[in-house]
């Protein structure tokens, strides 16, 4: 858990880095093709973490990859999911504007964030335990599917030129 965290907060500030090159190369932010590639990285990355555990869905391992092997795709899956955190939030904020603030956007995705994690805490520890791991790459293959469905238009950005302000990276 420890070092799965912590490859989360480094995949939140290489998503930064990622995103400010992108948007000095080539002019425009990329958030949901970035979304795509991270979640996409996550699910294949979870999937493979997934196979190589028992689940409700199978009785013994799909894959053998050993105890090693899968404490390094536990960490690879921490920073692949932080890189899609920052992006989320701030495309979540260009989509709800001009009719909701960028505050407010976060506070939603939070609440809805954590009204999951308290849901999780009413599910039997067996269930979880055996369902967990499918449970999130499922999660994760629905995401990439649904990002390809956005329409990125940043209306915070036109917002920003229509007053004279310069553009922020």
């Amino acid at each position: 858990g420890f070092f799965n965290q912590g490859a989360n907060s480094l995949g939140c500030l290489a998503s930064a880095t990622v995103t400010d090159g992108i948007f000095r190369a080539t002019g425009r932010r990329a958030y949901r093709a970035m979304l795509i590639t991270c979640f996409g990285l996550s699910a294949a990355v979870c999937w493979l973490f997934a196979l190589g555990l028992a689940s409700a869905a199978w009785s013994g391992p799909l894959l053998d990859l050993g105890s090693s092997a899968l404490v390094c795709i536990a960490v690879a899956s921490g920073f692949t999911v932080g890189l899609g955190s920052p992006c989320a939030f701030e495309l979540s904020a260009e989509l709800g504007y001009p009719a909701v603030s960028e505050g407010l956007a976060s506070t939603i995705i939070f609440c809805m964030w954590n009204a999951a994690c308290f849901a999780v805490l009413f599910v039997p520890p067996a269930a979880l335990k055996s369902s967990a791991n499918l449970i999130i790459s499922l999660t994760l293959t629905v995401m990439v599917v649904l990002c390809t469905t956005l329409r990125e238009k940043y209306h915070r950005q036109e917002a920003t030129a229509d007053m004279g302000l310069p553009a922020t990276s």
